[in-house]
């Protein structure tokens, strides 16, 4: 959890906030796996985490 928000409990999804659990159960966590290390996730579970880090980023739009 903390390697998604950074020590927040909230982030921003199509510019409102979310709770971390919430965001991370889009994506098949269950809340107490959310808490788990990174190392201890995983492979699969890492790339989900991955994924779900990728869409909180800001899009990069090709478009003029």
């Amino acid at each position: 959890m903390d390697n998604l928000a950074e020590g927040k409990q909230e982030v921003m999804v199509n510019g409102k906030p979310r709770h971390v659990l919430g965001y991370l159960q889009d994506f098949l966590f269950h809340p107490k796996r959310a808490m788990t290390p990174v190392r201890a996730l995983s492979g699969g579970e890492r790339n989900r985490l991955l994924l779900a880090r990728l869409f909180l980023k800001p899009s990069q739009s090709a478009d003029p």
